[in-house]
């Protein structure tokens, strides 16, 4: 692997966690239930709420905004070039992971464009197809890369697609928000935290 693609992703995926992590910080939403609560809920809140144009207390959130947006454009970033690098040509995988890894790139910079509190249906959507497409890119590297990292990656992603889907809705229940919020946080930052522990212990990947 070229350094300058090393350097990219080890950036841009860190830029994810700490542009992410500061619109918690910055977040004062509240959440069903506790809509005038003065911070960002680890239990309770979906990191699609760092995004939206009015909050549960129905007042604009727009630093949180702002940093969720950046933290969206590092983490396709991230995806992008991460997949362009580690995905082998002439291996079993290669068009399947490189479609479903351009399409959740290109599907992170949609969603930045569609807040939940005002485009439900289109952002839900899109979530699905973002997890959807990262968890079939990792599952397609999986068979190229050895070790279970991929694709307990790839898995989970899935996991978390069809629980959305067939699972209880959030709205069923404290108890049903809180397993789908930690979820989607737990698959999304090990799959980040996953992608530049890969990087920076992979010298030669062909």
């Amino acid at each position: 692997m070229n350094t300058r693609a090393r350097v990219v992703i080890q950036i841009t995926s860190a830029l994810f966690l700490i542009f992410s992590g500061l619109a918690m910080v910055f977040y004062h939403g509240g959440y069903p239930g506790m809509e005038n609560a003065s911070h960002y809920s680890l239990l309770h809140n979906f990191l699609s709420d760092l995004g939206v144009r009015k909050a549960y207390n129905l007042q604009p959130q727009h630093t949180s905004n702002v940093l969720f947006i950046l933290s969206l454009i590092a983490a396709s970033t991230s995806i992008w070039v991460f997949f362009s690098v580690f995905l082998n040509r002439i291996r079993p995988g290669y068009v399947t992971g490189i479609i479903t890894s351009r399409v959740a790139s290109v599907g992170l910079l949609v969603l930045a464009c569609l807040p939940s509190d005002v485009f439900f249906w289109p952002h839900r959507l899109t979530v699905v197809i973002i997890f959807a497409t990262l968890g079939s890119a990792f599952l397609a590297l999986s068979r190229q890369i050895q070790g279970n990292g991929m694709a307990l990656i790839g898995s989970l992603f899935i996991l978390y697609v069809l629980y959305m889907i067939f699972g209880p809705r959030p709205e069923a229940g404290p108890i049903f928000r809180e397993i789908h919020a930690i979820f989607q946080k737990t698959v999304v930052y090990l799959a980040f935290v996953f992608l530049m522990y890969t990087t920076a212990t992979t010298r030669n990947h062909a």
